[in-house]
């Protein structure tokens, strides 16, 4: 074994490195550039013209691994005073409020100067090191699993030049980084071009839902629409509360946790309402019935109404508003039952309401597929890089 000091890493960690030595040469990151803080750029001197830069803030909201395009900008005074980070770079947040977020490390691709601000630690990496290779070396378990045990702080985790230039890495030969690099861009490529695709499907279904329930003159209170669950429901012991819900795209998960005291009997069918902060839209359907948390109001078609186009009414930017004027208090607003049952939406013909959601649901559907192939890709990356980050499969140069 090299003479890099490993001890204070897990010994699977310990016995995986010892198997990597075997095929890549390990360094720490200060054997392999330079690193410098960045400086100055608080959000007021942020500008929507000028000189192209980062904040801290940034690197876990916006980028993930590849910085290809400068989304802020400031002005001459403001770029003076802040730090150059050229193409090639590796920028970490030098702050964050979890260890998630100060584990995320972003290489600069761009052919221009970018401005760094306080708080990002800049790494130039020298030429034993291709810069995509070690971005996702550095984003992979073998840098996380370090990172992890550096985080300094509580309600804000902070983490120093003195630790990342001791992170350990494996070097293998500069041809096969960059060949690695390439594979692993190949997966990248291909969940950007599904992301996109999800993300103009995703804003045509929301055009619909507006148009489609805006067109429809007069209404009828969901109270009148709804009838009250029944209380000798059969459920399984799953509960389901608002963090489950995933606000995106209205789907839910199910998790081992125990129905709290209070938790309400749920039928298949009935649509889901947060009563706190409603205006973040976390509203589901129940495809079973389950135990669900008493922070969540439910709703359960009556015949002449389908649960499903009621579930679509509420995704509209008038039902958001209108919980948000009725919400109260400042920290965790909240409404109530009668709020959501007050709401109106359009009084149609069973029929009608039919086309509606037929319309909707199938774009719904094909968001809901796109997802899946996206988490398929996403889980096809992870496995690979860890496959081709350790030496287990080999590239051939």
């Amino acid at each position: 074994m090299s003479n890099l000091d490993i001890s204070n890493l897990p010994n699977k960690q310990k016995e995986l490195f010892n198997q990597i030595e075997k095929k890549f040469t390990l360094n720490k990151l200060k054997q392999l550039g330079t690193f410098k803080r960045g400086r100055g750029i608080s959000n007021e001197d942020l500008t929507e013209i000028g000189y192209p830069c980062i904040t801290y803030g940034q690197l876990y909201t916006r980028f993930h691994g590849l910085i290809m395009k400068s989304v802020t900008f400031i002005n001459e005074t403001t770029m003076k005073g802040s730090s150059e980070s050229t193409k090639g770079d590796i920028l970490f947040p030098g702050s964050g409020e979890t260890l998630e977020e100060i584990g995320k490390a972003s290489v600069n691709l761009l052919d221009e100067t970018l401005y760094a601000g306080g708080d990002i630690i800049i790494f130039t990496p020298n030429e034993k090191i291709d810069s995509l290779y070690l971005s996702y070396l550095l984003n992979s378990k073998l840098y996380q699993v370090q990172i992890r045990r550096l985080g300094q702080g509580h309600s804000v985790v902070h983490i120093y030049v003195k630790d990342l230039e001791n992170i350990v890495v494996p070097v293998p030969r500069l041809e096969e980084q960059i060949k690695i690099a390439s594979i692993l861009s190949t997966w990248d490529r291909a969940i950007e071009l599904k992301e996109q695709e999800v993300k103009k499907i995703r804003e045509l279904y929301r055009y619909l839902i507006q148009d489609l329930y805006r067109q429809y003159e007069g209404g009828v209170a969901i109270r009148d629409c709804v009838i009250k669950t029944t209380k000798s429901l059969e459920v399984k012991n799953t509960y389901i509360e608002i963090s489950d819900i995933n606000i995106e795209n209205k789907t839910y998960s199910i998790t081992d946790k125990i129905p709290v005291k209070g938790a309400k009997k749920a039928n298949k069918g009935t649509i889901l309402v947060s009563k706190v902060r409603p205006t973040r839209g976390a509203i589901t359907i129940l495809k079973e019935s389950s135990y669900v948390s008493s922070a969540l109001s439910q709703l359960s078609a009556k015949k002449g109404y389908l649960s499903e186009f009621i579930f679509y009414a509420l995704q509209t930017n008038r039902f958001s508003y209108m919980m948000g004027s009725l919400s109260t208090g400042s920290t965790y607003p909240t409404i109530n039952d009668d709020d959501v049952l007050s709401y109106k939406i359009p009084d149609l013909e069973i029929n009608k309401q039919k086309e509606v959601v037929k319309v909707l649901s199938l774009i719904h559907n094909r968001i809901m597929l796109l997802e899946k192939n996206i988490l398929h890709l996403k889980l096809q990356k992870k496995g690979l890089m860890q496959q081709l980050l350790t030496g287990k499969i080999r590239v051939q140069v």
